[in-house]
């Protein structure tokens, strides 16, 4: 997983070549996203290649925030929260301009950001209202709190939760 367009842009072209040569062929295709395919889903890349030749039906999944969330047990917003997701590749200022209006965050991506984040959420008093998990609803899902995190074991596959009051039902 890699910010660079390229060489992704050339394996979905070539992808969507092997996968368009099956269904010329008059077979069925299935492409397995985890987490939702159209949430930070590398399948939307493939999809708009595909989808003005042939017929796509998309099956939304479960986000992975939503995953993370529900294996915390923590409410991401109630009310009138205003929720934004962030992605840990996001520089520090921005990152910390945006916390500052939301009242709940996700970041997720954390994978070698995770010292560049936890500088922002130290500097704006969030440490005690964010909760770390990797990988979740995997048989390998770890949940820690943020300082015992080693941020040289921290996954792509991993997402801080934000919560300004701490948890979201707490008025």
């Amino acid at each position: 997983m890699r910010a660079d367009r390229f060489p992704a842009q050339e394996v979905y072209d070539w992808a969507s070549g092997e996968v368009g040569g099956h269904l010329r062929a008059g077979r069925d295709v299935a492409y397995l996203c985890q987490g939702d395919p159209f949430f930070y889903g590398s399948f939307m890349y493939l999809y708009s290649r595909m989808a003005g030749e042939f017929q796509v039906e998309v099956v939304p999944g479960v986000s992975s925030i939503m995953a993370g969330s529900a294996s915390l047990g923590a409410a991401l917003a109630s009310r009138n929260d205003t929720l934004i997701v962030l992605p840990g590749p996001m520089g520090a200022e921005e990152m910390k301009a945006r916390l500052e209006w939301a009242d709940a965050a996700v970041i997720i991506k954390v994978g070698g950001h995770f010292e560049k984040i936890y500088g922002v959420l130290a500097e704006a008093g969030l440490l005690s209202q964010s909760r770390y998990i990797e990988r979740a609803t995997l048989e390998s899902q770890r949940t820690l709190p943020l300082d015992k995190v080693d941020p040289e074991g921290v996954p792509y596959f991993s997402m801080i939760l934000v919560h300004k009051r701490g948890q979201a039902w707490n008025l």
